[in-house]
């Protein structure tokens, strides 16, 4: 089973993006900023196939988490 990281700081936009990728099979892990999503990176790299980020979060943005 595939699996997506899905980092927003909107609990809708999050729900929203986890509805559809769980409608086509894909396991979703969540995290509210840059900085929680990278300790969950961490711990479970080696699981995550994809994330989803948003550029504009408190804490650490988008850009930030991918570099």
């Amino acid at each position: 089973m595939k699996t997506a990281l899905i980092v927003d700081d909107s609990n809708l936009i999050r729900n929203a993006h986890k509805k559809a990728l769980e409608e086509q099979g894909i396991m979703c892990l969540e995290a509210e900023n840059g900085m929680i999503a990278l300790e969950v990176l961490i711990k479970e790299h080696n699981k995550i196939d994809v994330m989803i980020v948003d550029q504009e979060m408190p804490v650490m943005t988008g850009q930030q988490l991918v570099k």
